[in-house]
């Protein structure tokens, strides 16, 4: 396992090997060195090996059964911090300062609150962890044991610190949670781009999206990976996304839930399927985001997550804020992008009417000039030539408004007519055989396009 994959291991999977290595360790500093323990060497010895049953029991839990593991989460912190107070009872005194698990056991469990639980939850259990072990150094005290009370406040305050500096890394990590989201690969398809980004952030083998616009009923659904490729509109008869839909994992053959709620804590639910589109599409496990946007709402299912964990929602929380996001912006540009081709039609329209529409009403008129002097027996051919060249002139003016359109040159907006006025005055002046000359030294006009 290389470096960056184990330290990317599910929180419930380190918690139960770390609870595993500390259980070891300090039932072989009780057998390897008896006076490690200093008072009742036997009991100690009896209580670890039930400590260390215990924590091998959690492992395959911790590494396959997500819902149970989350479920016995109170359970298994009070056993950890009864396993930490006890030790500290069993191997406390004025001559151990350097053995006693102390540290390393009060770590480890301010470690697995702030993991499991919100701020406040592990504040309180720093508290009471704290009252514990200074009523076991005061008990200790009573049994005739000389206890330093100096140290005993000494760790007392240690423990204070350590758990506020814990609790503000803690806090501060989840605020800086998104930077983890990859960016969303921009495509024809935004939906196909998110749900992309999506699988290769949250390390699924498979997903789905849907997506329905607020002025439209039918919903857009996309399948990848593991899902097959899917690209489908889904009628509002068929499908209707949930009006509550929480982000969610989900086991939809046992059916067993957890939920986050509104205000971050995480629920565990029995006899309860999956919400909207994982039920639609059956899917078995995975985790299940709301995408709730100001252009529309839709649902972000993920399958596939290996060693899958309530650590999926701090993560799936990054993915559901920069997925809305993405799939707004391109419903903006969208619309922006639609008004920009009305406004190209319409002054396209402006071009085509100003100057083909007119050059062929010209033409017409003096193609009836040519049948009169036809019909009087006079020299069509100069007549003919003008209007050659001036039908000419316009099969290059039209070329070089398709060329403009084509390079993207011609654009909505502003733009310049005094170069369009002296084109135009001299075919005027050739089509209609009349006088027209722009004023000199003329400046840009700047106008609408």
């Amino acid at each position: 396992m290389s470096e960056v994959k184990f330290f990317d291991e599910r929180s419930s999977r380190m918690i139960a090997a770390c609870r595993l290595a500390l259980a070891v360790t300090f039932e072989l500093s009780v057998l390897l060195d008896p006076k490690e323990a200093t008072r009742a060497t036997f009991s100690a010895l009896v209580l670890l090996v039930g400590y260390i049953v215990f924590a091998v029991e959690m492992v395959p839990i911790a590494w396959r059964y997500w819902w149970i593991e989350h479920r016995l989460g109170p359970v298994t912190f009070v056993i950890d911090g009864l396993a930490f107070l006890a030790a500290a009872y069993f191997t406390e005194s004025s001559d151990t300062e350097l053995a006693s698990p102390f540290l390393a056991f009060f770590t480890f469990l301010m470690l697995t609150a702030t993991v499991r639980w919100s701020w406040r939850a592990t504040l309180a259990a720093a508290v009471l962890l704290s009252l514990g072990y200074v009523a076991v150094g005061l008990i200790l005290d009573a049994q005739g044991v000389d206890i330093n009370y100096y140290h005993l406040g000494q760790r007392t305050v240690y423990m204070a610190v350590l758990s506020f500096l814990l609790i503000w890394f803690v806090l501060r990590e989840r605020r800086t949670i998104t930077s983890r989201i990859l960016p969303v690969v921009v495509q024809d398809d935004i939906l196909n781009g998110a749900l992309n980004a999506a699988i290769s952030t949250m390390k699924a083998s498979g997903g789905a999206i849907c997506w329905s616009s607020e002025d439209e009923p039918r919903t857009e659904l996309r399948t990848l990976g593991s899902l097959g490729l899917r690209r489908e509109t889904i009628p509002p008869q068929d499908f209707e996304l949930p009006e509550r839909m929480p982000p969610t994992l989900f086991d939809r053959d046992a059916k067993r839930v957890l939920e986050r709620t509104a205000d971050d804590a995480i629920i565990s639910l029995a006899d309860r399927l999956p919400p909207g589109l994982a039920e639609y599409l059956k899917l078995a496990e995975g985790i299940s985001l709301p995408l709730e946007g100001e252009t529309g709402r839709g649902q972000l299912v993920l399958c596939g997550i290996d060693g899958m964990s309530r650590d999926e929602f701090d993560a799936g929380a990054a993915v559901m804020s920069e997925l809305t996001s993405a799939i707004d912006r391109d419903r903006y540009d969208r619309v922006k992008r639609d008004a920009e081709v009305m406004r190209m039609r319409g002054a396209l329209a402006r071009d085509l009417h100003d100057s083909v529409a007119q050059s062929l009403a010209g033409a017409i008129y003096r193609l009836e000039v040519l049948r009169g002097k036809v019909d009087k027996q006079q020299d069509p051919r100069p007549e003919i030539d003008s209007m050659r060249a001036g039908l000419r002139a316009e099969q290059v003016h039209v070329r070089s408004l398709i060329e403009q359109l084509r390079l993207g040159q011609r654009q909505p907006g502003l733009r310049d007519i005094s170069t369009d006025l002296r084109s135009l005055s001299e075919s005027l002046a050739q089509q209609w055989q009349v006088s027209v000359r722009p004023a000199r030294d003329m400046p840009p006009i700047m106008v609408p396009a």
